[in-house]
């Protein structure tokens, strides 16, 4: 008996430091220095050998909701897109049941300078049709609110002529 008890003090002892282990997180990434280092470590996972992504700066009550300023993809002839702000709200408990609801997503400036550089394959001769890939499912349900970007501006090195675009839905 007194072995069980044992056992069970040790497996209280346990989860009771991983919830301050997550307690201490939550608390980290809410202080500036925090949300710097994140920012660096989500360039850094999102970024590859031909790619890179970096966030300039992430502010708001994280996770919940979640501003992001100064995003940049570029590749090694420079920038690609350029996304002044980003604003996401969303509800990441409705992950448990299967949905990402997100309430708004607001972006601001985003800007297409170019299209990535050719990786030597052919492109599609005039007048055939081009075959997009299949988009993968996501294994999540997903709910958005309200989704609005402000301005999309299209170099002419995208499609040919400049655009610019303005993108509102629910």
């Amino acid at each position: 008996m007194r072995v069980v008890w044992r056992l069970c003090r040790w497996l209280l002892y346990g989860l009771a430091g991983v919830l301050v282990l997550l307690l201490a997180a939550f608390g980290l990434v809410q202080t500036d220095w925090g949300k710097r280092q994140l920012a660096a470590w989500i360039g850094d996972l999102a970024s590859s050998e031909t790619m890179t992504v970096s966030i300039g700066r992430i502010e708001g009550f994280l996770p919940f909701t979640i501003r992001l300023a100064d995003v940049v993809l570029a590749d090694a002839d420079g920038p690609l897109v350029a996304i002044d702000a980003a604003a996401l709200d969303w509800s990441p408990l409705a992950l448990i049941g299967g949905t990402v609801a997100v309430e708004r997503l607001a972006i601001g400036t985003v800007r297409i300078d170019r299209l990535p550089a050719s990786d030597g394959t052919a492109p599609a001769p005039a007048g055939e049709g081009v075959d997009l890939p299949d988009l993968p499912s996501l294994p999540v349900a997903l709910d958005v609110e309200a989704l609005a970007v402000n301005h999309v501006i299209l170099a002419e090195a995208v499609f040919g002529v400049p655009a610019d675009l303005r993108v509102e839905g629910s």
